[in-house]
C-alpha cells in the first residue's frame, strides 16, 4: 500500500489527478481513500510514463480502467509539463524494488514456516520413541547388563522363637 500523499509526491502530479483516476476502481470513495495498491500506483504511474515516452504500454488487465481513465485525464488535465520520465523510471524501480522486496518476504515466511513444520515433527518423531522406550524400560534389565544382581532375599526367621531362646540362655545364668 502506497499514501495517496506519497503517491502524488513521487509521480509529481497534482491530488485531484490521482483521486479522479482512482474514481475506475474507487467509485465510492475515490475521493476519501488514504493508500491505494502498489498495483494501482503502478498503472497510473505506467500510463504516465506511456503518455511521456509514446509507448503504448499497458497495464495490468485487471487495472484496465484505471489505465484507460488515466488516460484521460492526462488530456482534461494537460499534465504534458509535469511528465518528467527520470521520475517516472525512479518511479517504475521503487514499485519493482516494493514487489522484489514482497516476493523475498512471502518466500521467506514459506521457507521459514516450512523448515519449522519439518523440524517439529522430527523433535515429535523424536520424543514419542523416547517415550515410548522410557515406558518399556525395566530397571531390572539395566540392572543385570551392568553385572549387578538383586541380592536374594532372606528368609524370615521367626524371632519370636529366637527370644524365646535368648531369654532361657539368660535364665541359665
Amino acid at each position: 500500500m502506497i499514501s495517496i500523499t506519497e503517491a502524488i509526491t513521487r509521480l509529481g502530479v497534482s491530488e485531484e489527478f490521482i483521486r479522479l483516476s482512482l474514481e475506475a476502481n474507487h467509485p465510492s470513495d475515490y475521493d476519501t481513500i488514504d493508500e491505494i495498491s502498489l498495483e494501482e500506483f503502478e498503472a497510473i504511474a505506467l500510463t504516465l510514463e506511456s503518455h511521456a515516452t509514446g509507448n503504448n504500454q499497458i497495464a495490468l488487465p485487471s487495472q484496465q480502467d484505471l489505465a484507460t481513465k488515466t488516460s484521460e485525464l492526462i488530456e482534461i488535465f494537460d499534465v504534458d509539463e509535469a511528465l518528467d520520465v527520470t521520475r517516472l523510471n525512479t518511479v517504475l524501480a521503487f514499485i519493482s524494488a516494493k514487489k522484489h522486496a514482497a516476493d523475498y518476504t512471502t518466500v521467506y515466511a514459506e521457507t521459514f514456516t516450512s523448515e519449522l513444520q519439518q523440524h517439529r515433527e522430527q523433535l515429535k518423531s523424536s520424543m514419542l520413541t523416547t517415550i515410548h522406550a522410557v515406558q518399556n524400560f525395566k530397571s531390572d534389565n539395566f540392572l543385570s547388563q551392568q553385572g549387578i544382581t538383586q541380592p536374594v532375599p532372606k528368609p524370615k526367621k521367626n524371632y519370636s522363637e529366637e527370644v524365646s531362646k535368648l531369654l532361657k540362655n539368660l535364665q541359665s545364668f
